[in-house]
């Protein structure tokens, strides 16, 4: 018996791979407790439309928020993971004294954007409590800009554990207090939960700085003397499809809410918003396992180590797809009375829409790392092009079938673009690496280890 749980721990990926995997299942399980109890407030506080309003806020705001984090993260996280297996330090530091250049910039334009706007507005008419919405996107950005650089160059050192805190754990649950505080004391608002967001960014952000500085290797010297060297053309030739791919992904998440928003109530807004989220616990798995082996991926593909490569992807498309399974028979058994429980009689339509969309998220677990695994290897162009093209298929599909059939039809045109998006990276994955990106059986996993003990 030990020696068969100790086979399938190999084959799997070891202790590293399942141990990190918990570690970040359990924080994973915090944040998702927070984000329920967050949909929990703000369906009691601010009842339906108020809901709906705030998502399609918040929708907004995020959307506005690309500029000033594009794709850096990804970029950022690669190339850590490629110039640390080379032990090349001075462009690790030259490449996060970039990043973060780009996110002040970047912040800095955007911020001169919509202070000339909401100027103009306060000159020739009364501005809305939207417009004085465009002036939180600013903290709002840079912090969430900062933030994700701090995280991004956690997991390029291989700490994806603490990479994955500061947004995954702290912001969230610093963010549940502070919504709670305010409905306590009566002042929860679309407006003010906006605010409440920023701060609980900005304390996410300064615990990943002090992580940064106490968990990743720079050469041990002080900050201001480190060595840098820079590689900026080559560095901006991959932003730019990677930042278009991020834009893109980022549209086509949150662009069935937008358009629902438009073309229906607040009331359908909120609905659909909650069933997204429920539906979001199926991916779970994905998310971490992929967190997990991206920057291993990174090394191994600049390594040349192609049977490291499938063994990664296998491990992650199995464990990734064997809890996506997991979570959808779980919503399918007590979705409907935790609804009902914990958010009213106004929220019943939330069940059918969470179970389709939790169907979904099983199918694209099942090739979980295609689109990560692509990045990581240098491919973030081919990916560009797939995601924009996926984007205007969602844009097309959402304004057909949401008009007749409302939350479902939003939910349908989610599916299909998600799995069509999936199923297309996966072959381009084969066709132009040789690697499978499907789920398998422990006993069909590559070893591991295996020329290390004939040796």
């Amino acid at each position: 018996m030990n020696g068969l749980v100790h086979s399938l721990r190999t084959r799997l990926g070891g202790d590293t791979l399942l141990g990190k995997g918990g570690a970040m299942t359990l924080t994973r399980g915090v944040t998702i407790l927070s984000g329920l109890g967050l949909s929990v407030v703000f369906a009691r506080s601010l009842g339906a439309d108020g809901y709906g309003q705030y998502l399609f806020v918040l929708a907004l705001a995020q959307m506005l928020a690309m500029p000033a984090l594009m794709g850096l993260p990804t970029l950022l996280m690669r190339q850590i993971a490629i110039y640390g297996s080379k032990a090349e330090t001075a462009r690790i530091v030259g490449i996060v004294r970039w990043a973060l250049a780009l996110v002040f910039g970047a912040a800095l334009l955007i911020a001169g954007g919509m202070g000339l706007y909401v100027s103009a507005q306060v000159i020739f008419g009364a501005p809305g409590e939207t417009d004085w919405l465009y002036l939180w996107t600013i903290p709002f950005m840079l912090g969430t800009g900062l933030m994700a650089v701090s995280g991004a160059i956690l997991h390029g050192f291989q700490r994806p554990v603490w990479g994955s805190l500061p947004d995954g754990f702290i912001r969230p649950l610093a963010l549940l207090g502070f919504v709670l505080a305010a409905a306590l004391f009566g002042f929860l608002t679309p407006m003010s939960a906006m605010g409440l967001h920023v701060a609980a960014i900005m304390l996410a952000f300064a615990w990943a700085a002090v992580m940064v500085l106490r968990h990743c290797d720079f050469g041990h010297a002080e900050p201001v003397r480190m060595p840098a060297a820079y590689e900026i053309r080559a560095w901006f030739s991959s932003l730019w499809p990677i930042s278009l791919t991020v834009a893109a992904a980022t549209i086509n998440s949150r662009l069935d809410v937008v358009m629902l928003g438009v073309l229906k109530t607040s009331s359908d807004v909120a609905v659909y918003g909650l069933a997204v989220l429920i539906a979001s616990l199926v991916l779970v798995p994905q998310t971490i396992f992929n967190t997990i082996i991206a920057p291993r991926i990174a090394a191994a593909g600049a390594g040349g180590d192609h049977q490291t490569l499938q063994a990664s992807i296998s491990n992650a498309c199995t464990l990734s797809f064997a809890g996506a399974l997991c979570g959808v028979i779980l919503l399918w058994l007590i979705g409907r009375p935790m609804v009902a429980l914990f958010f009213g009689g106004d929220f019943e339509a939330v069940y059918g829409v969470l179970l389709l969309l939790s169907l979904g998220h099983v199918c694209v677990s099942s090739m979980a790392p295609a689109m990560t695994a692509l990045n990581m290897l240098q491919q973030e162009r081919r990916v560009a092009a797939i995601v924009v093209i996926s984007a205007v298929a969602n844009i097309v599909l959402n304004a057909l079938l949401i008009p007749p059939f409302g939350v479902l039809g939003a939910a349908i045109a989610t599916v299909l673009t998600n799995v069509a998006l999936q199923l297309t990276c996966a072959v381009m994955l084969y066709r132009s690496h040789r690697l499978v990106c499907w789920i398998a059986w422990p006993r069909m996993l590559p070893r591991r280890g295996k020329q290390e003990r004939r040796a």
